[in-house]
């Protein structure tokens, strides 16, 4: 069964967001729409109800699929599909991923989104920095109602010091509002809320 979301919601002028619980990994799964000039990128979407993802498409194309890690692959391949949109991920992502992937990060920006690597948590994991203010992370932070903003659990890091080691490089950046692959965006007292994480 595929896992779909039914309410697409605005965080910011420049975000869309969506989420649904997957029961085959027991935990919810959230995924993003950064609107760049060119169009939608979908980082590590889920499907959208048809509903919901017509209201995406009323507002820009979407353009890219961008994965933060190895394991979210996700509905790439639906939206690949259907909107001709490539598969991007990391080189250490590529390797692993369930998926073809198009085209690998070889540049600092790609569709206005700076490349942060984060290693440490899931292989090839990646942080994109948006203009707005905006960090989309993967696996290397989470914020579920059962483990709120913590740390990838150490069973799933590869390196979990790497991981803590690796996360100060998002204190370089003004970030107002953090999002997450799995559990809701917070904003505001970022930094903060970072230092304390990282101890």
């Amino acid at each position: 069964m595929t896992t779909k979301a039914d309410e697409l919601i605005v965080i910011h002028p420049a975000i869309r967001w969506w989420s649904a619980f997957d029961s085959s990994v027991k935990c919810e799964l959230s995924s993003t729409a950064y609107r760049s000039l060119e169009g939608w990128v979908l980082i590590d979407p889920i499907e959208l109800n048809p509903e919901a993802l017509e209201s995406l498409l009323e507002e820009a194309p979407i353009k890219a699929v961008f994965l933060t890690n190895e394991n979210h692959a996700r509905a790439a391949e639906f939206y690949r599909t259907r909107f001709k949109s490539a598969v991007w991920s990391s080189e250490k992502a590529q390797k692993n991923l369930e998926i073809k992937v198009d085209f690998t990060f070889h540049q600092a920006t790609h569709f206005d989104l700076e490349i942060l690597e984060i290693p440490g948590a899931t292989e090839g994991e990646i942080c994109f920095i948006a203009p707005e203010g905006i960090a989309i992370l993967g696996d290397a932070i989470v914020n579920l109602p059962s483990c709120e903003f913590s740390l990838l659990p150490a069973k799933y890091a590869w390196n979990e010091k790497m991981n803590r080691s690796s996360l100060r490089a998002l204190l370089d950046h003004p970030i107002e509002i953090l999002i997450f692959a799995h559990g809701s965006p917070l904003r505001g007292k970022i930094p903060e809320r970072i230092e304390l994480l990282l101890g």
